[in-house]
């Protein structure tokens, strides 16, 4: 069942237009992530979900009922919107225990007080902080503090859990085990959720679906294996994952045309056209890191490459090649020792894309956006 409709929303800021036409659909038990650097327009767009922002165009529906229109002049305020909303900071109010804290809301919506104490010492039990209910917020850790902000806004049962950047303040391990917990919960209560991150490893492991923005518009959608491995343009590629980049020329080859490979100084490669692309036009390559292999005998789309620096990453080496201007970064499980090496780069996983003529030259640390 389809729980939030988000149709042609436009918002600007100043002269800065923020959103432009984001649409979207999701429904119970899906998770939607809004993905993109800072400055996409994600978190606006999870604020006029929310109310806390108010588009000058555009319609929102939350469980059928339409929450803003513009054509209708409808703008519900946050509270009427049947939505949960975990913020960034939490927002816990420090003078209240566990208890009181996941009570407010409930209190100021007029639900009785038996009513209201079943409820929060059941969401709390399902969430595991039962015996923490009489505590204050600072005798708690993150990862507990974060809980009690999902308590809170789970409590009203809401239509739509709106997560704005929900494990920043976790450090690197928590934030790990968080992913999926949240996922899990989510699904246990069979609610529609939408996140908003910058981090694509959170987008990839939360969500069901990933919306990627940029400049205010939603330049992909899919799933996460569609958004990571057929990304639709170079920047929805560059972004995702980590690349090496290689700047040159498409050619068109085979006796029938059908083949194509991308050529540069001293080197030429079979590749993948993902873009619209004529023979002969300036073109970037993407290929993930992990896509390339070492190897120290010649081959099919191998390039000898020399070894210019490593860094050892704990379960594997990474190591910066170089054959003249062109410069690479590839794994290996293993050491291995100076001198030069023979690089595979797969065609189907290195994709054309048509160079966008006010780019910076390729550089072999082009990594995912943090």
């Amino acid at each position: 069942m389809t729980e939030l409709i988000v149709h042609n929303v436009h918002k600007k800021l100043g002269n800065v237009q923020v959103l432009a036409g984001a649409s979207f659909t999701a429904g119970r038990g899906e998770i939607v992530a809004l993905l993109g650097a800072s400055g996409s327009g994600k978190t606006t767009l999870l604020r006029s979900i929310a109310g806390l922002e108010q588009p000058e165009a555009g319609r929102i529906e939350i469980g059928g009922k339409p929450v803003f229109d513009s054509a209708k002049n409808i703008c519900l305020a946050p509270e009427e919107r049947e939505i949960g909303l975990v913020f960034q900071s939490y927002a816990l109010w420090p003078h209240k225990t566990v208890f009181e804290n996941v009570a407010y809301g409930l209190r100021l919506r007029g639900v009785g007080n038996k009513e209201c104490t079943g409820r929060v010492h059941t969401i709390l039990e399902r969430l595991g902080l039962g015996h923490l209910a009489d505590r204050f917020p600072n005798q708690l850790s993150g990862g507990q503090q974060q809980r009690v902000a999902l308590c809170r806004a789970l409590v009203y049962n809401p239509k739509v859990l709106l997560l704005d950047e929900p494990l920043s303040n976790l450090d690197a391990k928590l934030r790990e085990e968080a992913r999926f917990w949240i996922r899990q919960l989510i699904l246990q209560f069979q609610i529609c959720a939408v996140v908003v991150t910058h981090d694509q490893a959170e987008a990839l492991v939360m969500s069901d679906h990933v919306l990627l923005l940029s400049d205010g518009n939603i330049v992909q959608s899919g799933t996460p294996q569609e958004i990571y491995h057929r990304p639709a343009t170079l920047f929805c590629a560059q972004f995702m994952g980590t690349n090496n980049l290689l700047d040159g020329q498409a050619k068109r080859e085979g006796s029938e045309g059908s083949e194509w490979s991308i050529a540069g100084e001293g080197w030429s490669l079979r590749a993948e056209p993902r873009q619209q692309i004529d023979d002969g036009q300036p073109a970037t390559a993407v290929i993930r890191v992990e896509r390339v292999s070492i190897t120290d005998q010649p081959g099919p789309n191998r390039l000898r490459m020399e070894i210019e620096g490593a860094a050892y990453m704990g379960e594997h080496w990474e190591y910066l090649l170089g054959n003249g201007r062109l410069k690479l970064r590839a794994r290996s499980p293993v050491e291995l020792p100076p001198g030069g090496v023979w690089c595979e780069l797969p065609p189907g996983h290195l994709w054309i894309y048509p160079r966008n003529p006010n780019a910076e030259p390729a550089s072999p640390l082009a990594i995912a956006a943090e």
